[in-house]
């Protein structure tokens, strides 16, 4: 049995990576669920040679209840996002829920070095440093259904928002990047969507321009992350996509500020904002 040298998540891997044998590392999380093919899968593109990391879809497993069916619907926009960046050759997300690298490539990189005082982030550092040294072509995202991961949904509210907080928390860690480009899109649309409110106390033209606002909104999203959950044959009601759709901008405005200050509590621990500094 191996013991790790020190605390936290980074240094188990390291220290599991240094005794293996292995070729290819492959890691998930204890609570999630894979097909019977998701090895397979996993492994296939690392026939190629340049092939250094190959990342796959999470998803919460389906449920009843508007909350359930409210993580599924954003867990949808994150591997939509996820996919974007990959397919444009800026790949700068990814789970370690789902996730399998060569040992060469972790080594070559110094593994986790430099970010080992920082509670999360071990995946997204990681593919960071490999696409610098090995190039945009180097990470492959699988999004296909034998390769989906399952995992519990949340059970409450407040634990939901502190993972969020967790993950946005980390966006500003590697400087200027796709995805603090994409935080602060996302941040000023949700401030727009909910500054339309104000369009309903001017004349019928504003009311008008309101309506068919959010008409779009709802449709566009229920288009495309619908179509995104039905390859893994999730279909959320109807009224679960409108009350996300109108729920989403409020939720974006309360983590945002909260993961900027950088503090949050997961699994008992508690990141501070001046550790996430560094400093």
């Amino acid at each position: 049995m191996l013991y790790s040298p020190g605390k936290g998540k980074k240094r188990a891997l390291s220290a599991a990576i240094g005794h293996t044998r292995a070729e290819i590392i492959i890691t998930t999380d204890a609570d999630c669920m894979v097909s019977n093919r998701w090895l397979w899968a996993l492994l296939r593109p690392f026939h190629e040679e340049h092939v250094q990391l190959v990342s796959g879809p999470v998803m919460t497993s389906p449920g009843n209840t508007f909350f359930e069916q409210f993580q599924q619907i954003e867990w949808a926009s994150i591997l939509l996002l996820t996919q974007f960046l990959f397919a444009r050759g800026q790949p700068s997300m990814c789970s370690a829920a789902n996730l399998a690298y060569r040992k060469s490539a972790f080594l070559e990189v110094g593994g986790y070095a430099g970010n080992e005082q920082h509670l999360s982030g071990d995946d997204e550092f990681l593919l960071k440093k490999i696409i610098q040294r090995f190039g945009a072509d180097s990470a492959i995202y699988l999004n296909k259904r034998e390769v989906l991961v399952k995992t519990a949904p949340l059970p409450h509210w407040n634990l939901f928002v502190q993972q969020r907080i967790r993950w946005a928390s980390k966006w500003k860690l590697h400087g200027f990047s796709p995805n603090l480009l994409g935080a602060a899109l996302t941040v000023a649309l949700a401030a727009i969507q909910v500054g339309s409110v104000s369009l309903v106390f001017g004349g019928n033209f504003y009311r008008l321009a309101f309506v068919v606002f959010w008409l779009t909104k709802i449709l566009g999203e229920k288009w495309a992350l619908g179509n995104l959950l039905k390859q893994y044959k999730i279909q959320p009601s109807l009224l679960s996509f409108i009350k996300s759709s109108l729920l989403h901008p409020l939720y974006i405005l309360w983590v945002a500020p909260l993961a900027a200050m950088g503090n949050f509590t997961w699994k008992g621990r508690t990141q501070k904002a001046v550790a996430a500094r560094g400093q």
